[in-house]
């Protein structure tokens, strides 16, 4: 199915010229509509990239990659470094609009080699008695997603030890986009949660988590 015109390749390609190193995405798809539309999106994005977006796709339902890298649904795609590391960051459902454009920023971010800086959140980490995770819904045609997504998406690369990252396509909310994007951060065993909806500057985020965690 086509995804892209031939400006769209172009522009796509001139996009892509700023990878650095390969990034590996793995792909978990079954038989849906929606794992198609994905698909055929991941497939003319990799086609541009000059062999630097490497996709593994995952169809079967048992595969044990999926448990392992924490995969509730399908489809939905994890991202590698160029060190090939985890980035801590699942992008679940339909990469297309506003989220396609995230996932262009975020795989030239991961192709740079270098040591990710450390983010607003750093100095909360100590602090910390288990990971978190992350969750923020967005959806294609939410302008204002693409800011919530690129805290979050940092967050889990320069911490992947102790922050995972799942952006939601909140395809409920299509129509929506000033219910988006919400946000959800909460402890791996769920003793703590906060959340909101809209957006919030990446300090306020870092103050609500000091805020339930009870810290100055």
């Amino acid at each position: 199915m086509p995804t892209f015109d031939r400006r769209d390749r172009r522009t796509l390609a001139l996009m892509w010229r700023g990878l650095v190193e390969a990034v590996t995405v793995e792909l978990f798809l079954d038989d849906g509509e929606a794992s198609r539309r994905a698909d055929a999106i991941w497939t003319e994005a990799a086609a541009a990239a000059h062999q630097r977006l490497v996709l593994r796709r995952h169809q079967h339902a048992d595969d044990p990659r999926q448990d392992a890298l924490g995969i509730g649904g399908r489809p939905a795609a994890v991202f590698f470094d160029a060190a090939g590391r985890d980035s801590g960051t699942r992008l679940m459902g339909v990469p297309a609009g506003y989220l396609f454009q995230t996932v262009v920023a975020h795989v030239q971010y991961l192709s740079v080699p270098t040591r990710r800086a450390p983010t607003l959140l750093a100095p909360v980490l100590p602090h910390l008695a288990s990971p978190i995770l992350v969750r923020v819904e967005a959806s294609a045609n939410c302008p204002y997603c693409p800011h919530a997504i690129r805290v979050a998406e940092r967050w889990a690369a320069a911490a992947p030890d102790w922050v995972r990252t799942v952006v939601q396509d909140s395809v409920a909310d299509a129509g929506r986009a000033d219910a988006l994007p919400r946000v959800s951060i909460t402890d791996r065993d769920e003793t703590w949660r906060t959340e909101w909806a809209g957006v919030l500057p990446e300090r306020e985020w870092v103050a609500r988590v000091r805020g339930v965690l009870e810290l100055p």
